[in-house]
């Protein structure tokens, strides 16, 4: 598999569409420029308003930003991306259930203030994850530590 093309008609786009496929080095994900609802920005799959990551392209980063103006990061959207660090921005509301899953080489982690939503399992087995800095008073935003296998004891909360 060298290219996935995503033609101007597809309307619905999992973010789970490649999670389990073992991306290969230098594949090429593209969208049709004629689609209404999604584009390629960078290392990310966006919705076309640029409000939602959907997913990333390349999973060997080492480091991945998220656009100032998205609020939303879909479910599952960076599981297994190799990065050592995302930075969130503060327009960001809502990380989606199992977001950073398998994220292996994830080391810390940053959560905005604005972020009011955290999903289930966001931070499910990664085993590196040394630090979630959470920017609100403690027990602000439910479900702490969202599976981070390294329990509570990653968490520092703080405005």
């Amino acid at each position: 598999l060298k290219r996935i093309h995503i033609g101007s008609g597809v309307s619905s786009l999992s973010s789970q569409f490649k999670a389990w496929i073992s991306t290969p080095n230098g594949l090429k994900i593209e969208i049709d420029g004629n689609n209404h609802n999604y584009k390629v920005e960078g290392n990310l799959i966006l919705t076309k308003n640029e409000t939602e990551v959907v997913t990333y392209v390349d999973g060997n980063v080492q480091s991945q930003t998220i656009p100032t103006n998205v609020v939303k990061i879909r479910k599952a959207a960076f599981i297994g991306i190799d990065a050592t660090e995302i930075i969130l921005q503060n327009t960001l509301k809502e990380i989606g259930a199992e977001a950073f899953r398998s994220c292996s080489n994830l080391i810390s982690i940053e959560i905005p203030s604005s972020v009011e939503t955290i999903g289930e399992n966001a931070f499910f087995h990664c085993a590196n994850l040394e630090t979630i800095k959470i920017n609100k008073a403690e027990g602000d935003l439910a479900g702490a530590p969202w599976g981070a296998p390294k329990g509570d004891r990653v968490l520092v909360w703080g405005e």
